[in-house]
């Protein structure tokens, strides 16, 4: 008999990590990494004004090209091959978003780069970055959006995929404006995890509102509400980031 399954685990499928363990997949990430994060994290550290004796785990960290741009840095990846090319002196941890085996409010700043979408249960590895992040700590999160890639508009179901998407997230933005709450919701098409780039992996179709409403409803402060993600999710967002504050 295999091991009993704890209550709310994950289990990654064999397909997923072995993607997320390829060679392509670590390095095309690492170049995303070095394109966009660098750029958006100088300017998070400007807002925030980073503090030296912060504590910092970054969710999704691959190879961690960003480990010495944020304070006392953690990397948290399913990847152990990623994990493997990190330099021993910092500390990292293999395991999923959804499960993190951290203390509850352990870190400053939790930091989430392009990871929600990719998530098995999006709400689950939310939960867990609330968890482990101290009150006034601060949450990063930054996610492209799925409805525009170059692949999927050639594809013989884009007109089926964008129309439902567009009609999904036009639902959310009239459901938005009057308060109401906004579900999690996941792609009903297959992810191609053969291919690389423009999130066609990714597991879920990202609505900037119900991240909103979720964190909101469990003590986060959104800090940067004008910047958040609007129109049906039409805009390119690499230039938009999310920041939260855990409130006491």
């Amino acid at each position: 008999m295999g091991r009993k399954k704890k209550k709310g685990e994950i289990n990654i499928p064999r397909k997923i990590l072995e993607y997320y363990n390829s060679n392509l997949y670590i390095e095309n990430a690492a170049k995303c990494a070095k394109k966009r994060h660098f750029k958006e994290l100088n300017k998070i550290k400007k807002w925030l004004k980073f503090n030296k004796d912060w504590k910092t785990l970054e969710i999704g960290c691959g190879k961690g090209i960003l480990r010495n741009a944020l304070p006392n840095w953690h990397g948290l990846d399913i990847s152990k091959k990623a994990l493997a090319k990190i330099p021993k002196k910092f500390t990292t941890i293999c395991a999923s978003a959804e499960n993190i085996p951290l203390k509850n409010e352990s870190f400053d700043l939790v930091v989430m780069f392009d990871i929600i979408e990719h998530s098995q249960n999006p709400k689950m590895a939310l939960d867990e970055a609330i968890r482990v992040l101290k009150p006034r700590g601060c949450l990063v999160i930054r996610s492209p959006q799925l409805v525009w890639s170059l692949r999927r508009l050639k594809s013989l179901k884009a007109p089926i995929i964008l129309t439902v998407e567009l009609g999904q997230r036009f639902i959310d933005e009239i459901k938005f404006l009057f308060g109401r709450k906004i579900k999690f919701r996941f792609l009903k098409n297959n992810p191609d995890f053969s291919r690389i780039g423009a999130d066609w992996d990714a597991t879920y179709l990202f609505s900037p509102h119900n991240v909103l409403f979720f964190l909101k409803s469990n003590n986060m402060k959104c800090l940067n509400e004008r910047g958040f993600p609007f129109r049906l999710g039409i805009d390119a967002t690499h230039k938009k980031i999310m920041v939260f504050q855990k409130e006491k």
